[in-house]
């Protein structure tokens, strides 16, 4: 029998757990479509009185959630920091976004399209450089889009 202990980081899988034993486990990957998905874990639910199973994609490490909840639990409770997730709360977010934690994920984000911004710009000058015809048109005539961009 395999332990299903809170924070057990992976489960043993016996062969009446695999994909092909249970009948609520997933066949095959959502993500990747491999059929190496096995079981994580047990937990039971704190908002919905049943036992939800973790599993995951060897292939790809997408994790799944079996039984599917549904998508009644994301209404105007869930929203509101009411339902399931105690930790969402859009609805404040919303009224002062400047102090949510989201401001990270937002830093986080502008970060990463700056500098693949930046990336693009210059291998995109490289490449004028290199072949100016590509840039500009095969007869020579526009601007090149490098020229638009700060230097």
């Amino acid at each position: 029998m395999s332990s299903t202990s809170p924070g057990s980081a992976d489960v043993p899988v016996r062969s009446d757990q695999t994909a092909g034993g249970d009948a609520r486990a997933p066949r095959e990957c959502r993500c990747c479509g491999s059929n190496r998905v096995r079981l994580r874990g047990r937990k039971p639910g704190d908002f919905l009185q049943r036992e939800f199973e973790f599993h995951a994609c060897d292939d790809c490490g997408f994790m799944m959630v079996e039984p599917f909840s549904g998508f009644e639990i994301y209404n105007d409770a869930y929203y509101r920091g009411a339902g399931p997730d105690p930790f969402v709360d859009y609805e404040a977010e919303y009224h002062n976004w400047q102090q949510s934690d989201r401001m990270l994920e937002f830093d986080d984000l502008a970060r990463i399209a700056a500098t693949s911004v930046a990336a693009g710009a210059r291998s995109r000058e490289q490449g004028a450089r290199r072949n100016p015809e590509a840039v500009a048109g095969r007869d020579g005539s526009g601007p090149s889009p490098c020229s638009l961009l700060p230097s």
